[in-house]
């Protein structure tokens, strides 16, 4: 659902954009769903009379479905039902102004209804399924499927499409989309789908859609009937994100690049209409269901408890090297102190691999339904870099790495949450290498606070993580050349919160030395939209006939140095985007600057709400020379307390936004205030 092909005019079989279609040709049918040993683990039956918002997220927006669709999801009583023990969704011809993905209000001509699970309700291994009836008409595009819940950007978070349909084709598709290359957060993606070519469905009559879901494959069925099957161990590190706890997603979306935009204005209303959705696991597997509210407190557990904290490393107090396997080509020594720290004399490096020095302990056994949280603290008396990883014992692939850069005399904290892939003995490695796979001079190196420790649930673990406080140190000055990083990205490997932008894209621009005076970028000011649920900086560019390109930089405050925030930063709490042409605030813009306006949605993660974030324009010329304009750093809490505490927001309902949505999830007790409308207009 999150991007499709614009054409599907296809000739029996053939790969477009790396989206492969089987189209026209009978999906195989005859492997039946066998139901027998699984047991309903979670279920929405949709009885009553109104949405269960304990379950459900209710969105509106109209962005599109970045599929450039026509609607404008406004969660209203029109689009969203719930009676006779059905969801209704219901598409309306209707005329309304709301906000499109680029933060400008817009007009649209039709209304329907999403809703997700997210933070709420996410499903593993298992199957997946419901029952629904669909609209077929010229322009429908109804959906039922899952998206990664890592908190990362797509496609690093997978996508797993259960069902979709277009126009009045009667086939159902399924796919499944994943990164080219895992941790680039490009936007290059893999996919595979296929149809029910052939089948002769009726779609506007019920059928279950669903999906099996293994370590080692996922297949879709109709009616307990597969017709896909997409193969997990090929292309498995790229294919990670598809192995992820995912939440539900059901739309049903007007128009767009896949179904087109010839509309039959005389099929509205027009409903997609949804029985339950259901979620079984096998009586002898563990569930891995992660309810992260009360919505499951109905469920039975029957997976392994353990201590949550429980160390699953051995001798971390180092009293010896025994338990660990303390490797070295280039004959660096390893001095055990006894106290939970580790000395390491590295050689100096000057070719070879770079990952020559080695301190790991293995074999240690990982359970695929539990999360683990990763940590230890190192220094270096020259620069150097580390990588942890938590990786197969037979190297056939990493569930877990982090890349750390360490500064002479500097101490770092490195920590890292993951959950394996399967339930199998592991290493636990951290590596010292070159800095920046250049030459190193010798190095002194500490290494102390090494653990791994287990926990039953995501929210334990995610606990667990918030509460490692990370070192401040002062770095001393280096006499080592200083080197130029050509773009980077570096892995996450924990839920980070989402910084993405629907207007923006990745910068991997080369950054250059400034050369002349140039034209000047700032920040002009912060908003809260909302509409978007998004958290809005504004920034001017000073115009010029020299500028190649805008945008703007992210970071978050502590994780991060103000003289990191460039474009070549290797650090994976900042992140810089490219401003589009649609990101452009015409309004604001005069003779002398063009304003852009760039959005960042920040849910409700209480966490995120209280973080200060720093952000930093820059302009790009055209001969290379990048120039960056004043940091600037700001929380969502204390734009929206600025804006509460002085009544400035345009209206009552967006006062009483900002008290329910951000400052009395961060601050329970935060004192409430009557809106002052006084403030908002100019008095006679």
């Amino acid at each position: 659902m999150k991007k499709k092909i614009t054409s599907l005019v296809l000739v029996l079989s053939m790969s477009v954009c790396g989206l492969t279609f089987n189209n026209n040709v009978e999906a195989a049918r005859g492997e039946a769903i066998d139901m027998n040993g699984w047991k309903v683990q979670w279920s929405e039956e949709f009885d009553g009379n109104s949405l269960n918002k304990n379950t459900w997220n209710v969105e509106v927006n109209g962005y599109g479905g970045w599929n450039n669709e026509l609607q404008y999801y406004n969660g209203d009583a029109d689009t969203i039902k719930v009676n006779n023990g059905t969801l209704k969704i219901t598409a309306n011809k209707k005329n309304v102004s709301g906000i499109d993905e680029n933060g400008q209000t817009k007009q649209y001509n039709y209304t329907s209804g999403r809703i997700n699970t997210e933070n709420k309700i996410t499903l593993g291994n298992g199957r997946i399924e419901a029952k629904i009836k669909l609209p077929i008409f010229n322009g429908t595009f109804p959906a039922f499927w899952l998206m990664g819940g890592n908190g990362l950007r797509w496609p690093e978070c997978g996508e797993i499409d259960i069902m979709e349909a277009v126009n009045t084709e009667n086939v159902a598709y399924g796919t499944a989309h994943w990164p080219k290359k895992v941790g680039t957060f490009s936007d290059d993606i893999n996919s595979l789908s296929n149809g029910t070519y052939g089948w002769g469905l009726n779609l506007s009559q019920w059928h279950t859609y669903g999906v099996e879901r293994t370590d080692t494959y996922i297949k879709w069925y109709v009616d307990n009937e597969v017709y896909h099957t997409v193969d997990l161990t090929s292309d498995a590190a790229n294919k990670a994100p598809l192995k992820l706890d995912a939440y539900v997603i059901l739309n049903l979306a007007i128009g767009g690049e896949w179904p087109g935009y010839n509309i039959d204005n005389n099929a509205f209303p027009a409903t997609m209409e949804v029985d339950y959705v259901r979620y079984y696991v096998k009586d002898n597997n563990a569930p891995t269901v992660q309810p992260t509210t009360q919505a499951l407190t109905q469920q039975t557990t029957t997976a392994t408890q353990v201590v949550n904290g429980t160390e699953v490393l051995k001798n971390t107090a180092f009293n010896s090297g025994s338990n660990w396997e303390e490797n070295s080509a280039n004959n660096a020594t390893f001095t055990n102190n006894g106290n939970g720290s580790l000395n390491v004399n590295v050689p100096a490096y000057s070719s070879g691999n770079a990952w020559d020095t080695q301190l790991v302990q293995t074999p240690i056994s990982l359970d695929s339904s539990k999360y683990y949280v990763a940590t230890y603290t190192v220094s270096s008396d020259v620069d150097k870099t580390f990588m942890f990883l938590a990786q197969k014992t037979d190297y056939s692939a990493e569930d877990a790495t982090v890349l750390t850069d360490v500064k002479a005399g500097e101490t770092k904290v490195v920590k890292t949450m993951f959950k394996p892939s399967e339930s199998r003995d592991y290493l636990y490695g951290i590596m010292m290498g070159y800095v920046n796979n250049k030459s190193s001079n010798k190095a002194n190196v500490k290494i102390s606070n090494v653990s791994m420790k287990v926990y039953n649930t995501k929210e334990a673990a995610q606990a667990a993580l918030d509460n490692i406080k990370e070192i401040e140190t002062t770095v001393k000055p280096t006499t080592q050349a200083p080197t130029t990083q050509a773009p980077t990205t570096v892995q996450v490997t924990t839920q980070q919160p989402t910084t993405q932008a629907p207007t923006t894209q990745q910068v991997t621009t080369q950054e250059v030395t400034t050369k002349k005076a140039a034209p000047k970028a700032s920040i002009n000011g912060f908003q809260i939209s909302t509409t978007l649920g998004g958290f809005r900086t504004l920034y001017k560019i000073e115009k010029s006939d020299e500028i190649s390109k805008v945008g703007l930089i992210y970071a978050i405050k502590n994780k991060s140095k103000d003289a990191e925030l460039t474009l070549n930063a290797n650090n994976p709490y900042i992140k810089a985007f490219e401003a589009t042409a649609a990101g452009k605030n015409q309004a604001l813009s005069d003779d002398k600057y063009d304003m852009y306006t760039m959005t960042m949605l920040f849910g409700k993660s209480t966490s995120f709400l209280s973080e200060q974030l720093a952000m930093r324009p820059y302009i790009i010329l055209k001969d290379g020379t990048v120039i960056y304009g004043e940091t600037k750093t700001n929380s969502v809490y204390d734009i929206a307390s600025y804006l509460y505490d002085g009544s400035l927001m345009s209206n009552s309902n967006n006062h009483e936004y900002l008290y329910n949505n951000i400052l009395s999830l961060v601050n329970p007790n935060y004192a409430k205030k009557k809106f002052d409308i006084n403030n908002t207009v100019v008095l006679p």
